[in-house]
């Protein structure tokens, strides 16, 4: 890999076999807020950032968690529904070497503990939401150290009875100083521990590293065509492997615009009038709360998993 053609527009991190090592979260992100600074990255639930913004708040946040003891291999847990929060939050983890675990917010009792303490996770990330169900099961979680709430303060945890040891804002971990030393993440390093439904026993583990999720979202990309022309839009879960996968690392890594909603509306997506272009065979139509937010719809969906939305060349 040259330095001609990684400062070339059309240069996709990773893309190539001899680029091997760029393969990794934190070093895509750099990479990308390095070339394309204040250009729009992400808009999640109504709120965005930029590919300079996610790395300065990444940055923060992971010097905040080194500061409550994060280390490489430890396991970041999170009961979160989709929120840029989150999103915030695994990209920080993964600068740190160490490992996402993102955990259905709907799980409750005996499934919720199986997950929290299968992945062996010292640290959990919820909101205002999950502080009931966690005062009831807190007794079967030993391995919890640290509660991080997003939206909510430490006080409205111990007045709903929550005992874990320590309790902090999403704001105390947004350490002051700017900069970061990234640790040295090899591809593959184990980058997130994604969670099966659990339909038929026990929820199982799975173990991705960078490259298996780079892998992933490079196959998803040949499938769709995506090119860095286009931008994304998924209404899926994010502690769901494809809403991850290709809601936000397929993004990235093209150097893309990415929307993501908490849930799918057919009458918000169809709200507003259509924006058209000729793209193959298919038109493309807005949502009315996202107006960049746009799908190529054709006779046959071309992914189930989110909406791939192709410039109007306007």
């Amino acid at each position: 890999m040259t330095l001609r053609s990684v400062s070339s527009p059309a240069y996709i991190p990773g893309k190539n076999d001899d680029d091997l090592e760029n393969r990794v979260l934190p070093r895509i992100l750099l990479r990308q807020a390095e070339r394309f600074g204040s250009k729009p990255f992400i808009d999640v639930c109504g709120r965005s950032a930029s590919f300079e913004d996610m790395l300065q708040v990444s940055s923060q946040l992971a010097r905040g968690l080194r500061q409550l003891g994060v280390n490489r291999s430890d396991r970041v847990a999170m009961l979160l529904p989709n929120c840029f929060e989150l999103v915030a939050l695994w990209f920080a983890t993964s600068s740190l070497g160490a490992i996402e675990v993102p955990t259905n917010p709907g799980l409750k009792g005996d499934l919720l503990c199986h997950n929290l303490n299968n992945c062996g996770a010292e640290v959990l990330v919820a909101d205002a939401s999950a502080l009931a169900e966690l005062a009831k099961v807190q007794d079967s979680l030993p391995s919890l150290r640290t509660l991080i709430l997003v939206g909510t303060a430490p006080a409205e945890a111990r007045a709903a009875g929550i005992r874990i040891g320590r309790i902090v804002s999403f704001e105390e971990c947004m350490a002051p100083q700017l900069g970061f030393d990234l640790v040295d993440v090899h591809y593959s390093d184990p980058m997130a521990i994604l969670y099966t439904s659990g339909t038929t026993g026990p929820a199982k583990g799975a173990l991705m590293s960078h490259h298996h999720c780079y892998a992933w979202a490079a196959a998803m990309a040949s499938n769709l065509g995506y090119t860095s022309s286009d931008s994304y839009f998924s209404a899926l879960p994010l502690f769901h492997t494809d809403a991850q996968m290709f809601g936000v690392l397929l993004p990235l890594i093209y150097g893309t615009k990415t929307t993501l909603v908490e849930s799918f509306s057919a009458s918000r997506f169809s709200g507003s009038g259509p924006r058209q272009r000729r793209n193959r065979d298919q038109s493309a139509r807005c949502d009315g709360r996202h107006p960049d937010a746009c799908s190529g719809i054709g006779q046959r969906p071309q992914s189930r998993q989110g909406v791939p939305v192709h410039s109007d060349g306007a």
